[in-house]
Protein backbone atom coordinates (compact mmCIF):
# COMPACT_ATOMS: atom_id res chain seq x y z
CA UNK A 1 0.00 0.00 0.00
CA UNK A 2 1.56 3.49 -0.79
CA UNK A 3 2.05 6.05 1.75
CA UNK A 4 0.51 9.26 1.79
CA UNK A 5 2.59 12.33 2.70
CA UNK A 6 -0.79 13.32 5.03
CA UNK A 7 -1.18 9.62 6.93
CA UNK A 8 1.33 7.42 8.50
CA UNK A 9 0.51 3.78 7.90
CA UNK A 10 1.38 1.65 11.12
CA UNK A 11 1.46 -2.06 10.61
CA UNK A 12 -0.08 -3.72 13.43
CA UNK A 13 1.65 -6.62 14.99
CA UNK A 14 -1.59 -8.00 15.92
CA UNK A 15 -3.63 -10.37 13.94
CA UNK A 16 -7.26 -10.09 13.10
CA UNK A 17 -8.79 -13.41 11.74
CA UNK A 18 -5.46 -14.38 10.23
CA UNK A 19 -5.14 -11.24 8.35
CA UNK A 20 -2.86 -8.43 9.64
CA UNK A 21 -4.41 -5.26 10.90
CA UNK A 22 -3.13 -1.28 9.86
CA UNK A 23 -4.04 1.31 11.40
CA UNK A 24 -4.14 4.58 9.88
CA UNK A 25 -2.76 7.50 12.29
CA UNK A 26 -4.13 10.72 10.52
CA UNK A 27 -1.86 13.75 11.40
CA UNK A 28 -2.60 17.64 12.33
CA UNK A 29 -1.73 20.39 9.97
CA UNK A 30 1.69 22.24 10.90
CA UNK A 31 1.39 23.22 14.81
CA UNK A 32 -1.69 21.66 15.05
CA UNK A 33 -0.81 18.98 17.15
CA UNK A 34 0.18 21.61 20.08
CA UNK A 35 -3.34 23.55 19.82
CA UNK A 36 -5.15 20.21 19.98
CA UNK A 37 -2.52 19.85 23.20
CA UNK A 38 -4.05 23.74 24.24
CA UNK A 39 -7.45 23.18 23.51
CA UNK A 40 -7.48 19.77 25.77
CA UNK A 41 -6.42 21.84 28.57
CA UNK A 42 -9.59 24.00 27.82
CA UNK A 43 -7.12 26.83 26.76
CA UNK A 44 -8.71 28.22 23.51
CA UNK A 45 -7.10 30.49 21.37
CA UNK A 46 -9.26 33.42 20.71
CA UNK A 47 -8.27 33.50 16.98
CA UNK A 48 -7.18 30.92 14.63
CA UNK A 49 -5.05 32.10 11.35
CA UNK A 50 -4.27 29.15 8.98
CA UNK A 51 -1.75 30.26 6.67
CA UNK A 52 -1.57 29.18 3.11
CA UNK A 53 1.06 30.08 0.10
CA UNK A 54 3.80 31.93 0.21
CA UNK A 55 5.62 33.31 3.16
CA UNK A 56 2.75 31.22 5.20
CA UNK A 57 5.81 29.79 7.53
CA UNK A 58 6.94 33.09 8.61
CA UNK A 59 3.60 34.87 9.48
CA UNK A 60 2.96 31.99 11.43
CA UNK A 61 5.54 32.38 13.57
CA UNK A 62 4.26 35.79 14.25
CA UNK A 63 1.06 34.93 14.97
CA UNK A 64 2.18 32.18 17.41
CA UNK A 65 3.94 34.95 19.45
CA UNK A 66 0.67 36.47 20.62
CA UNK A 67 -0.80 34.21 23.48
CA UNK A 68 -4.39 34.53 22.28
CA UNK A 69 -4.17 33.33 18.98
CA UNK A 70 -2.88 30.30 17.10
CA UNK A 71 -1.37 29.85 13.82
CA UNK A 72 -1.89 26.88 11.53
CA UNK A 73 0.20 26.20 8.27
CA UNK A 74 -1.32 24.41 5.88
CA UNK A 75 1.07 23.50 2.96
CA UNK A 76 0.55 23.16 -0.87
CA UNK A 77 0.75 19.33 -1.15
CA UNK A 78 -1.20 18.58 1.51
CA UNK A 79 -4.76 17.91 1.58
CA UNK A 80 -6.75 19.51 3.92
CA UNK A 81 -9.18 16.39 3.77
CA UNK A 82 -6.81 14.36 5.06
CA UNK A 83 -5.86 16.52 8.29
CA UNK A 84 -8.02 16.83 11.52
CA UNK A 85 -8.15 20.49 12.08
CA UNK A 86 -8.59 21.08 16.11
CA UNK A 87 -10.98 24.08 15.69
CA UNK A 88 -14.01 23.59 17.48
CA UNK A 89 -16.26 26.33 18.33
CA UNK A 90 -13.47 29.11 17.29
CA UNK A 91 -12.92 31.65 14.93
CA UNK A 92 -10.69 31.00 12.06
CA UNK A 93 -9.07 33.24 9.63
CA UNK A 94 -7.09 32.05 6.60
CA UNK A 95 -4.53 34.32 4.94
CA UNK A 96 -4.55 32.94 1.37
CA UNK A 97 -1.58 34.00 -0.35
CA UNK A 98 -1.60 34.25 -4.13
CA UNK A 99 0.60 31.09 -4.60
CA UNK A 100 -1.99 28.84 -3.12
CA UNK A 101 -5.01 27.80 -5.62
CA UNK A 102 -8.52 29.21 -4.87
CA UNK A 103 -9.42 24.95 -4.63
CA UNK A 104 -7.58 24.47 -1.86
CA UNK A 105 -9.22 27.25 -0.48
CA UNK A 106 -12.37 25.98 -0.83
CA UNK A 107 -11.79 22.97 -0.08
CA UNK A 108 -9.73 24.24 3.46
CA UNK A 109 -12.92 26.56 4.19
CA UNK A 110 -15.22 23.28 4.19
CA UNK A 111 -12.84 21.33 6.59
CA UNK A 112 -12.87 23.92 9.12
CA UNK A 113 -16.70 24.13 9.15
CA UNK A 114 -17.11 20.72 9.19
CA UNK A 115 -14.85 20.76 11.83
CA UNK A 116 -16.98 22.67 13.87
CA UNK A 117 -15.26 26.60 13.49
CA UNK A 118 -17.94 29.47 14.94
CA UNK A 119 -17.26 31.12 11.31
CA UNK A 120 -14.04 31.20 8.64
CA UNK A 121 -12.79 34.43 7.22
CA UNK A 122 -11.10 34.11 4.00
CA UNK A 123 -8.47 37.12 3.63
CA UNK A 124 -6.50 37.23 0.22
CA UNK A 125 -3.19 38.43 1.21
CA UNK A 126 -2.56 39.50 -2.72
CA UNK A 127 -5.12 42.34 -2.99
CA UNK A 128 -4.80 45.94 -3.11
CA UNK A 129 -8.21 46.90 -0.78
CA UNK A 130 -7.67 50.39 -1.86
CA UNK A 131 -8.26 49.90 -5.28
CA UNK A 132 -12.31 49.34 -6.23
CA UNK A 133 -13.87 45.73 -5.55
CA UNK A 134 -16.56 45.95 -8.30
CA UNK A 135 -17.56 47.76 -11.49
CA UNK A 136 -20.41 48.81 -13.17
CA UNK A 137 -21.05 47.26 -16.33
CA UNK A 138 -23.17 49.45 -18.80
CA UNK A 139 -23.66 46.84 -21.68
CA UNK A 140 -25.27 44.20 -19.04
CA UNK A 141 -26.80 47.03 -16.53
CA UNK A 142 -25.09 44.95 -13.81
CA UNK A 143 -21.96 44.72 -11.48
CA UNK A 144 -18.99 43.01 -11.97
CA UNK A 145 -16.50 41.71 -9.47
CA UNK A 146 -13.07 43.24 -9.92
CA UNK A 147 -10.88 41.68 -7.18
CA UNK A 148 -11.09 39.67 -4.49
CA UNK A 149 -13.43 40.03 -1.47
CA UNK A 150 -12.71 39.23 2.59
CA UNK A 151 -15.22 36.83 3.11
CA UNK A 152 -17.05 35.68 6.07
CA UNK A 153 -18.14 31.37 6.29
CA UNK A 154 -20.49 30.53 8.77
CA UNK A 155 -21.82 26.66 9.55
CA UNK A 156 -25.09 25.40 7.75
CA UNK A 157 -27.48 27.00 9.96
CA UNK A 158 -25.70 30.02 11.45
CA UNK A 159 -25.28 33.67 10.51
CA UNK A 160 -25.63 34.78 7.51
CA UNK A 161 -23.25 37.51 6.40
CA UNK A 162 -24.86 40.33 4.39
Amino acid sequence: MKKSPTTLLEQGSGKKMGRTVNKIIPNYPAYGKQLADRNRWNNKAKLIVIEVGGDAWDRAKKWQKHPDFAALVLTPETDPRRLIWPVLDCACLVEWSVAAPERLIIELVACLLKSGAANVTVMPMFVDFGTAAEYFDVKTQSWIEAREFIRTYYPRGGQNVA
